[in-house]
Parts: structure tokens; sequence; C-alpha cells
């Protein structure tokens, strides 16, 4: 008999439970995957991780629910103010300017009321981010400038005449007055044109 015994002394080739056994070494360490320093979990070896989705529409049909919403309430108020006024009394002049005012008012809230209900469907929209939803916006946008374009060109060709023999000064006043309220109520919409018809804000709306 040789000593020592043959095959003592050295730890058995194969054996899995050494650190010189056979244990899966590298990603695969354990049985299950370990990705490498740098890879994110999840997404496949080498793959990017998804594109992350706009807030745009979101954040743009929140605000168009809101404004719409306040826009709607002051036109609905307008439409009953409109109807419940009571006719001026005195002269002829200050008569019929009474009523192309008041006919002035009743004509731009009822354009109002349908650009409002036209508002609110596109922010609900925009909010779920429908596929439809930039085509309402850009839609909404460009109704909204070209109603402004419209009333304006109603009250210098049919409001503004009755001015005429009005105190100095306050015709002028009130044509900037309108004017201005005209670059304030194009703003949004233009805000809106320009983000709803960006390739994110487009991209981000299939549902």
């Amino acid at each position: 008999m040789s000593y020592p015994p043959q095959g003592g002394g050295m730890p058995p080739q194969g054996g899995g439970g050494g650190p010189l056994g056979n244990a899966p070494q590298g990603p695969y360490a354990g049985g299950s995957y370990m990705p490498p320093p740098g890879e994110t979990p999840g997404y496949g070896y080498g793959a990017p991780p998804p594109a992350k989705r706009s807030a745009i529409p979101k954040v743009i049909g929140i605000l168009m629910i809101i404004f719409a919403g306040l826009g709607l309430l002051g036109t609905l108020l307008g439409l009953a103010g409109s109807t419940s006024m009571p006719h001026a009394t005195g002269s002829a002049r200050f008569e019929d300017a009474f009523n192309t005012l008041e006919s002035y008012q009743t004509i731009t809230n009822l354009i109002g009321l349908f650009i409002g209900i036209l508002h609110l469907v596109g922010g609900i929209q925009c909010v779920r981010y429908a596929r439809n939803a930039p085509m309402l916006a850009k839609l909404y946008g460009i109704v909204a400038i070209f109603a402004i374009i419209i009333e304006m060109s109603l009250m210098y060709a049919w409001l503004m005449p009755m001015f005429d023999g009005a105190p100095a000064g306050f015709k002028s006043f009130f044509g900037v007055l309108m004017v201005f309220g005209a670059i304030i109520g194009c703003a949004w919409p233009t805000v809106i044109l320009a983000l709803m018809t960006r390739p994110s804000a487009k991209e981000a709306c299939v549902n």
C-alpha cells in the first residue's frame, strides 16, 4: 500500500460547492442573469430604455380645460345678461347705439360658445393622449384666431361708428382697448399651435 493513499489530499474536481467547482461564473452567476455594470436591468443586453412620453399634451390639455370652463361660464353669463338687459330710454340715437351694442355682444357670445365647446373637447382629448388631440388643438387655435379677426372686423365696421358723437378721445380709447384685448386673446391659441404641432407632442398621442 502506498502512502499517502492515492486520490486523497486534493479536493474533487468538478464539485459544485467549492470555490473551484463548476458554479456558473460571469453574467449568469447564481443561475440568473446579472447585467454587467452600467446596463439597466429589464431592457435586455445593450437595448436602450423606451423613450419617455412627452408631457406637452397633458399640460396643454389641463390648461385648455380650465380656460374653456372659464370662457364658457363667461359666455353663458353674457348670453343671459343680453336677454335680460332692459332697453335704453332717451334719444333715438342712444337707443340705436344700445341695440347695436347688444346685437354685437350676442353675436360674439354665440361664436364664443361654439369655440368654448371646441376648446373643452380638445383639452379633454389632449389629457387622454388621444390620436385626434393634435388635430383638435390645432383646429381650436386656428378657429379662435380667425374668430378674433371676425370680431375685430365687426367692431370697426359696425360698432365703432356709433361712437362718432362720443366725447373726444373716447372712441380712440375704446379702439385701443379692443386691439389690446385681441392681442391677448390670440396669445393662448398661438401657444397651443406652437406646442401641439411639435413632433414630440404628436408622437405622444397614440391612445
